[in-house]
């Protein structure tokens, strides 16, 4: 993870390759060049993971079961090794969610630079126990958990390599259910990076979590919406990452901070701003009357403002020189007292 104020979008692959390592790639690719920093994939050994009255529940999936469906789902350790350096290759950290201890092996072997805790296994602090002694940064979701709940996790972890992501464990999260102001309030609580696990279907509120605080960044990908599969009709295809990366890297620079006037607005300002222009020619000794006076565009530099002020202290003053009319007022041509 960066440690910058960039935002840091990580494209969850998860399960949608569907099993098929050709199109996990192709995943890679779309991550790649819709400007993401990081994919991530899931691990499980599903034998040791799930009861086996779990493992042998009827399912329809990609098997005849739950745990035969997400056994398709699987790759092995060669597949992983290859994955890796094709998404290294495009510039794209490559890491992956352990479901359990086994997988933390798996991962270690392959070579991780981080790791993610999901959710569901924020309880799970053997899991969690396991990861941080891998002394690897940890981005953890929060979905379902509370504060609490959320705090004896991070008692095993280092603050400074973690990144905590707000998140509902709603697959869509409507808008009225995305709950953002968890957001500050996990950076007070924790006092670590924080982030969106973002399940809306949708992109339009990456922009407001960053608004909040939030600096990394975590959405479903696909290739197609109607794909075989429970992620697939909320993630996003190519144009809608590509759009939700560039909708954060905007709301990133647009809250940076500038003193004002900037170099880019001297000129409409002055193009549509107004100063005291003289509204027609007057002789030298005349004394000065409210009808000599305009408020006119251009605002001109070393021109008075036309402020209540500029237009009382010029009223009968005596003119000391000829002023013709669409110069600008300046005190250089006026003397002497009001009277």
């Amino acid at each position: 993870m960066s440690s910058d104020k960039k935002p840091y979008v990580i494209a969850e692959i998860g399960s949608n390759h569907n099993g098929d390592f050709n199109l996990a790639l192709k995943l890679i690719d779309m991550a790649a060049l819709a400007g993401a920093n990081a994919v991530k994939l899931q691990k499980r050994n599903n034998k040791t993971l799930f009861t086996e009255e779990m493992y042998n529940r009827p399912y329809e999936g990609y098997g005849p079961t739950y745990g035969k469906h997400r056994e398709a789902l699987e790759f092995d350790f060669p597949q992983f090794v290859e994955m890796k350096a094709y998404a290294e290759e495009k510039g794209l950290d490559f890491f992956a969610t352990p479901f359990d201890v086994d997988s933390v092996e798996f991962l270690e072997k392959l070579g991780v630079i981080q790791y993610k805790v999901a959710s569901a296994s924020v309880t799970n602090q053997v899991l969690i126990k396991a990861i941080a002694e891998t002394g690897k940064p940890v981005i953890m979701s929060g979905g379902g958990q509370s504060f609490s709940a959320i705090g004896r996790a991070v008692g095993y972890l280092d603050v400074n390599k973690l990144a905590l992501l707000h998140c509902v464990a709603a697959y869509p999260c409507p808008p009225e259910m995305m709950n953002l102001l968890r957001i500050p309030a996990l950076h007070g609580l924790f006092h670590c990076r924080v982030g969106l696990s973002d399940h809306q279907d949708g992109i339009a509120l990456g922009a407001a979590a960053y608004a909040l605080g939030a600096r990394v960044f975590e959405k479903h990908i696909t290739l197609d919406h109607s794909a075989k599969g429970t992620d697939h009709p909320f993630s996003l295809e190519f144009y809608g990452l590509s759009q939700y990366i560039k909708y954060l890297n905007q709301t990133a620079v647009a809250l940076r901070w500038h003193e004002q006037p900037m170099k880019a607005e001297i000129a409409p300002v002055q193009k549509m701003g107004q100063s005291l222009y003289w509204s027609r020619t007057i002789p030298a000794g005349r004394r000065i009357q409210e009808e000599d006076i305009a408020i006119q565009s251009p605002q001109v530099s070393g021109a008075l403002y036309p402020t209540p002020m500029n237009l009382a202290a010029m009223r009968n003053r005596v003119l000391t020189k000829m002023v013709n009319k669409g110069e600008p007022v300046t005190w250089g041509a006026i003397t002497g007292n009001a009277g």
